[in-house]
């Protein structure tokens, strides 16, 4: 967990990181990790017009000069069955299956539209 900043009320701002070492990681840790997240945010928001999950993940190379950006991106529909489905309707558009993404370029999200 990293520590960015000190919030107004005395307490720590942190940044939690799931992919400690550089490199690529293992896919079973990108998969139970976007299962995770998708198991926590899907009951808080199943009854708004979720378009799609955008899970977006950030790690740094194998020789930490540069920080590579991945997504894996599922509909509301796909996310019951997240491996195989988003792995055999990966086309660049949701779903998508560990996309690389050029995180500068993306604004408001990955999806591009900005906002919701």
């Amino acid at each position: 967990m990293n520590r960015v900043n000190t919030h107004r009320d005395g307490g720590d701002v942190v940044v939690p990181v799931v992919f400690a070492e550089p490199g690529e990681p293992e896919m079973e840790v990108v998969w139970e990790t976007a299962g995770a997240v998708l198991e926590a945010v899907h009951p808080v928001v199943e009854a708004l017009q979720v378009r799609h999950y955008d899970l977006q993940f950030a790690y740094a190379d194998e020789a930490e000069a540069s920080v590579i950006y991945r997504r894996v991106t599922v509909t509301p529909g796909v996310a019951a069955a997240l491996r195989e489905a988003v792995r055999e309707g990966d086309d660049g558009v949701p779903p998508v299956y560990w996309q690389q993404f050029d995180a500068e370029s993306v604004g408001a999200g990955a999806g591009g539209a900005g906002g919701c």
